[in-house]
Formats: structure tokens, sequence, C-alpha cells
């Protein structure tokens, strides 16, 4: 660095660049509500239910509560919580060892 004042300082420059682009990147997503990100991460595992009576539903399937709470950062009490708004809501069913999304569309707009 000594050697060379001229490309220490660029490349210092450039560390300084990169570090704050990385920061504008992740602002948005550390300040997010944790519960619209659990929406998201709830759309991003859903499926189509392939069930014949089941047509038109999402399905996650293979994901427990202590998965999800560290996808978003969250306890795993804490995604029990937002999972039972979310079912009060009508946004989701929990049943047995899987959560449906009935209306995909509007899931969609709250959390997208």
């Amino acid at each position: 660095m000594e050697a060379i004042p001229r490309f220490a300082f660029n490349v210092a420059n450039l560390l300084a660049l990169l570090a704050c682009e990385s920061m504008q990147r992740a602002a948005p997503l550390a300040l997010e509500p944790v519960d619209t990100k659990l929406g998201r991460a709830l759309l991003r595992l859903a499926r189509p239910d392939t069930s014949k009576d089941r047509f038109g539903e999402y399905i996650v399937r293979g994901v427990t509560q202590e998965a999800l709470a560290s996808m978003v950062g969250a306890s795993r009490p804490w995604v029990n919580r937002a999972l039972g708004d979310f079912e009060r809501r009508g946004l989701i069913q929990r049943r047995r060892r899987s959560i449906v999304i009935s209306d995909i569309v509007l899931c969609r707009r709250l959390w997208a």
C-alpha cells in the first residue's frame, strides 16, 4: 500500500462503494416486517395442491415452524402466533404437517 498509494486509494474506494451498495440492498430486507417475510417465505414454498378435491389451493409441506423461524429471523413461538393470525384472517389453513393457502392471489397482493 505504501509502494503504490494510488492503487491502495482505488482499492479502498472500491470496497467502500461495494459496502454502500450492499447496505442499500439489505436495508429494505432488514427493515421489512417479519410477518411480511413469513408470508413471502410461504409463497416461495407453496406448490399447487394436485388433489382432485383441492383444485386452486396451494400447499406448503414438509417445513417445520422451526425452519420457517430460521428463514425469517424469528423465534418458533412467534411463527406459531403469526400463523395463527394468518389463519384467523382466512389467509391460510393449518393442517397436519402442511399449510394451505386457499387464495393465492390475495396472499400475493399482501406479501409480494
